[in-house]
């Protein structure tokens, strides 16, 4: 089988890759994808580029997201786009004269993991959206009806009180900003879950969410803690908006060094 295959592949090329501490070996048979996709993404991770490896193992992968196979989990879905989007960066960032022989494997992985996500969109969580949205985004790949479902998703699970970690809400702001897709619904649901925990986020994880909120023009008038933030990131930054606007014309009126008394 090619599942067999496939992670005979990842267990031959990484022992350590290839086993899923979180699983044990009484889960259901729908887990072993998960082992194989997992098992490739840290073989490509760690390095491991050794001709003869990868084509084949990205085909059977796409082979079985193209079939629509049942074991696919959504953090396959994902992981499987993910994992042909970081190829595909990382050829494009080679600049290599002759086209490699990852490229089309990779490119069709992509395609299939992306048709996959379509077809059973509304399986996916938070992770997995998150993880998709970063692959388009890393892959270049501007699918306008796969991102509004991906993105109407996000909307439908934030409207049911979805848990959204840290990760989850910076990997689907900055994919939105990059993308340039503003939705004003989207984007309030997704800064309220923000603004419950922004002031634990990490120097890192402030700057994207708030470079992001900044690139799409969003105003946080209702999440105090976030406007301010943002506004001050711009001010920062020598960004002109409408928030640093207004902030400069009251510095103009009222100057901060101003002394009231004169005399």
């Amino acid at each position: 089988m090619l599942r067999n295959s496939l992670l005979a592949r990842g267990r031959n090329v990484l022992p350590d890759c290839a086993a899923e501490p979180n699983h044990s070996e009484e889960d259901s048979d729908n887990d072993s994808s998960s082992t194989e996709v997992d098992a490739l993404r840290a073989a490509w991770a760690a390095g491991y580029v050794t001709p003869g490896f990868w084509s084949p193992a990205l085909r059977e992968a796409e082979q079985r997201a193209r079939a629509k196979d049942a074991s696919f989990s959504p953090e396959d879905i994902a992981s499987a786009a993910l994992l042909a989007a970081r190829i595909l960066a990382h050829l494009k960032a080679a600049k290599r004269q002759e086209p490699s022989a990852l490229a089309a494997p990779a490119a069709a992985l992509l395609s299939s993991a992306c048709d996959l996500a379509l077809h059973r969109v509304s399986e996916l969580g938070p992770r997995e959206l998150g993880v998709l949205v970063t692959a388009l985004a890393k892959a270049g790949v501007d699918d306008g009806r796969l991102f509004a479902a991906l993105s109407h998703q996000t909307q439908q699970l934030t409207a049911r009180g979805a848990e959204f970690n840290h990760l989850d809400l910076c990997q689907l702001l900055a994919a939105l900003a990059h993308f340039g897709y503003r939705d004003e619904m989207l984007l309030q649901g997704l800064t309220s879950k923000v603004e419950l925990a922004f002031s634990t986020y990490s120097a890192k994880s402030r700057d994207i969410v708030l470079s992001s909120l900044s690139e799409l023009d969003f105003a946080c008038a209702e999440h105090p803690l976030l406007s301010e933030a943002l506004k001050e990131h711009e001010l920062t930054r020598g960004r002109t908006t409408e928030r640093t606007q207004e902030h400069m014309l009251a510095t103009e009126i009222y100057p901060i060094d101003a002394r009231v008394d004169q005399n």
